[in-house]
């Protein structure tokens, strides 16, 4: 017998504190773990595995800023955090600032990738229309513009 095991009619088991038994029976032989010592040799494993994400989980940490936190899925928002860009998941057209009554979605992958808010989406204003939006906000889509460029070179 090996492990400091005692016998006792015919059950063996770990001394001191009768962590396993073990059952002989003729010529064959059943070790039966107690089931209360085997939660408290799994109880550190069985807390690590419910500490782990859910699906849940990871959609909603991938719907949060990266940059200051704030969680983009409930609507949240900084104001002064370029990943977040003063907007949640969507957005008025940044192009016309909202007249044409579309609405952008955030590339939440882009966002994240490059630290600055990045929007998917189409201006549904004419040529005409679009002309007569303010310059500021066409220069700011340039610069949006030449930035993307450059990360992607």
């Amino acid at each position: 017998m090996s492990c400091g095991m005692i016998e006792t009619n015919g059950f063996y088991s770990e001394y001191p504190d009768n962590s396993w038994l073990l059952y002989s029976e003729s010529s064959e032989s059943l070790e039966d773990y107690r089931l209360d010592s085997m939660i408290d040799r799994l109880d550190p494993y069985y807390e690590a595995m419910h500490e782990s994400m859910t699906l849940e989980d990871l959609k909603s940490q991938f719907n949060s800023c990266n940059s200051c936190g704030v969680s983009w899925g409930d609507n949240h928002v900084s104001l002064d955090c370029l990943e977040c860009g003063g907007y949640s998941l969507t957005r008025p057209c940044p192009l016309c600032d909202g007249e044409c009554k579309s609405e952008w979605t955030r590339d939440v992958s882009m966002s994240h990738s490059v630290g600055k808010a990045h929007w998917d989406g189409e201006c549904t204003l004419s040529k005409d229309d679009l002309q007569s939006v303010p310059s500021f906000l066409a220069e700011d889509i340039l610069v949006q513009g030449i930035e993307e460029l450059s990360t992607s070179s």
